[in-house]
């Protein structure tokens, strides 16, 4: 019996199962108090489970057992019936399959002044407790047997995993995905592992009574990679076969030719698959937390609201995986909006918007909670290899094409985020961060232009001036830095002092370069030069693409177009763009086989390929050397190329680079931050700061991805 198993138990019961609880409850009690006598009877407990037997003695120790979700009501309403029924002071042990923890503090505190004592026992305190006793240990294998293997059955296992997936074996077969440990330190090895993990998947439910033969292993693999060549999936499935007989995990019965799970391996799957269930449950309970945060939400709806958005992100976690492995494979690398969650919501009536539950899948899936975040990492990893096995069953092959180290031109809409996060006083969490310094680590050079840099200090320009001006006589967008610098809690008047991080007044360009290269690595280098040497043609139509670009984009905003403006920005992406493709040269490779990457948000550099095969040709057009975050971000999970770093000190990866970080805040929104700060004067700094955040935060929970520009003010 493991913990996991007994924790999934606990959480599976419900309130049908209350005499299933009790038994159990009363088992783990009665070893420390063996007096422990229950009370239920038909005539009427009044209000007490059990109590301490004690010879000559009034009673006061009590024992509740529940599995009501409303803990607090049911121990309020039984001290209330006890009271009654026996009067006096006396003592509660409140026994519940819920996790509480410190939230009952307050409860128990104000029940201790009226002169009761509550001692809570609540799911982690079984869970901790599972083998301090043998009896303990046989009630928890009782209950997990009973609630929880069957479960862990691929028909019991494939209903509550991978939904996106259509076959109940693909469902089983993506959970040994994202439970294979796959070598983090190169691309060795990848398609072994991975089909290390078919062949477990598909070999799930053997054992001493249940075994396959060599063919039947062989044919359900291949439904799993339908793309393979039958002879060198076959080739792989012996090879996995031989390795995992060696190693342990499964046994081959000579005798009888046949395969089988090895009882540890059999409990190995059972306690993982426990775990991949119980983390599955833990990310929607806080889905459904979170959207119980939101106002004018029906409870009645929470629940349906939660399941329907979790089935969109692993649905969003497949299809951007299917994308990742097309980009490989046959050099097409296309921008993946996570907007396309909108179109994968059902509308629930009474229910969240659209826009506020696609703002929380993004903050869950780019800062996730730590229960979350390994099996978010696992299940996004997971689901980018089954991607790859459907279409190619050599998987490190592919892999290869992806380029070993890379030097990486960044834009300016990824340089804005590294800014804004030294807002965040937890470095941890500065998830962008954390991208750029894991691309660093796996090798990769970053590079900036010129004009990113003339940029940057133009956007930063217009942050200060926005600081400085009262909110209703500002024109525009709000420009991004001072939105998420209004937005982190601080007060105008100290954000000149927060911009001499990144440049002082004399030798701006020089500061900053100077700050990229310390804090991230960044080194100023211009293309210029290179971007001249390209045809004129190519220039020609390049520039019409960038012009009418911004162009546009001004239009759709209803902002004066200013040439002047247009023509110098579009100058700057003409140059990264070009700039980069120059270098590549003409090596036809797959996309992620170039050394040369121009790393962006901009959507419309990944129209680009498109517009300049239309205009020149097929031939004359380069391939967009376009890489966005998201991209990045899957690139770096599955490959783990940093070798010099020791696993524990790796960069934690978010599982994607949301595009919530680029959120245009509203004018409204910065006078809210205002309007809270000038309210709070008086208070600690900090405090302040904190209660404006707060604010802030409840106005995007509300408006949801109303606060999304994808296109930063420029």
């Amino acid at each position: 019996m493991t913990d996991v198993r007994l924790e999934l138990a606990l959480r599976q019961l419900g309130p049908e199962d209350w005499s299933a609880f009790e038994k159990f409850a009363a088992e783990f009690l009665v070893v420390d108090y063996p007096s422990l006598r229950t009370m239920a009877s038909m005539a009427g407990d009044k209000g007490r489970d059990g109590q301490l037997y004690q010879p000559n003695e009034e009673q006061n120790t009590f024992i509740q057992y529940s599995v009501t979700e409303g803990w607090s009501s049911k121990i309020t309403g039984t001290i209330a019936t006890l009271t009654k029924n026996f009067g006096g002071s006396f003592r509660l042990i409140y026994a519940t399959n819920q996790k509480i923890g410190p939230d009952s503090d307050k409860l128990v505190a104000e029940q201790r002044k009226a002169g009761f004592e509550v001692d809570i026992r609540d799911r982690s305190w079984f869970v901790e407790r599972a083998h301090t006793h043998a009896q303990r240990t046989i009630a928890s294998d009782d209950l997990a047997r009973r609630f929880v293997d069957p479960l862990l059955a691929s028909a019991g296992l494939a209903p509550r995993v991978a939904r996106p997936l259509g076959p109940a074996e693909a469902r089983v077969a993506l959970v040994h995905l994202a439970l294979e440990s796959v070598d983090r330190r190169d691309n060795q090895g990848i398609t072994r592992s991975a089909f290390e993990a078919l062949v477990r998947s598909v070999m799930h439910d053997t054992n001493a009574q249940v075994t396959m033969t060599f063919d039947e292993i062989v044919t359900q693999t291949m439904a799993l990679v339908p793309a393979g060549d039958p002879v060198q999936v076959e080739a792989q499935v012996r090879g996995a076969l031989t390795r995992l007989s060696k190693k342990g995990p499964i046994k081959h019965i000579r005798s009888r030719d046949v395969y089988q799970l090895s009882f540890p391996e059999q409990e190995r799957v059972r306690e993982q698959s426990a775990a991949v269930l119980s983390s599955e449950q833990d990310l929607l309970d806080e889905l459904k937390a979170r959207i119980s945060a939101l106002e004018g939400i029906d409870e009645s709806s929470i629940a349906a609201a939660a399941f329907d958005l979790r089935i969109a992100m692993d649905t969003w976690l497949l299809r951007r995986g299917e994308a990742f492995a097309s980009a490989v494979l046959t050099g097409d690398v296309n921008d993946f909006d996570p907007r396309t969650l909108e179109s994968l919501l059902s509308p629930i009536e009474g229910g969240p918007s659209a826009d506020a539950l696609i703002a929380i899948v993004g903050e869950i899936l780019e800062a996730p909670s730590a229960a979350a975040r390994a099996y978010l990492s696992n299940l996004a990893s997971a689901y980018t290899l089954f991607s790859f096995l459907r279409q190619t069953p050599d998987v490190q092959k592919a892999m290869l094409a992806v380029f070993q180290g890379g030097k990486i031109w960044l834009d300016t809409n990824v340089i804005l985020p590294l800014l804004a996060e030294r807002l965040e006083e937890n470095a941890s969490q500065r998830y962008f961060t954390s991208l750029i310094r894991a691309a660093r680590d796996a090798g990769t050079l970053l590079y900036v232009t010129d004009g990113v840099i003339e940029e940057l200090l133009t956007h930063i320009s217009r942050s200060l001036n926005c600081a400085r001006t009262i909110p209703s006589s500002w024109e525009g967008t709000v420009p991004y830095l001072f939105g998420m610098y209004a937005a982190s809690g601080r007060g105008r008047s100290q954000m000149v002092e927060w911009l001499e991080t990144f440049r002082g007044d004399t030798y701006q360009e020089d500061d900053l370069a100077q700050y990229l290269q310390e804090e991230h690595g960044i080194v100023v280098q211009d293309l210029e030069a290179i971007a001249n040497e390209a045809p004129p043609e190519l220039r020609a139509a390049m520039q019409e693409f960038w012009v009418k670009t911004h162009e546009e984009r001004r239009k759709q905003r209803g902002q004066e177009i200013d040439q002047g403006l247009v023509l110098r920005l579009a100058g700057h992406d003409v140059t990264s763009s070009i700039g980069v493709s120059q270098l590549r040269g003409k090596a036809s490779v797959g996309p992620m086989g170039f050394e040369h990457w121009w790393l962006t948000l901009d959507r419309a550099a990944f129209r680009m390929s498109s517009w300049l095969r239309d205009q020149l040709g097929e031939d004359a057009a380069p391939k967009s050397p376009a890489l966005n975050p998201d991209f990045l971000v899957e690139l770096l999970r599955l490959r783990q190329v940093r070798s010099s770093v020791e696993r524990d000190l790796q960069v934690p990866l978010p599982t994607m680079a949301d595009y919530m970080r680029f959120a245009v805040i509203p004018i409204s929104v910065v006078e809210v931050a205002d309007k809270e700060r000038a309210a709070l004067v008086g208070l600690d700094e900090r405090v302040i700061q904190r209660r404006v955040r707060q604010k802030v935060d409840e106005i995007r929970w509300e408006r949801g991805t109303v606060l999304i520009d994808t296109a930063y003010d420029r």
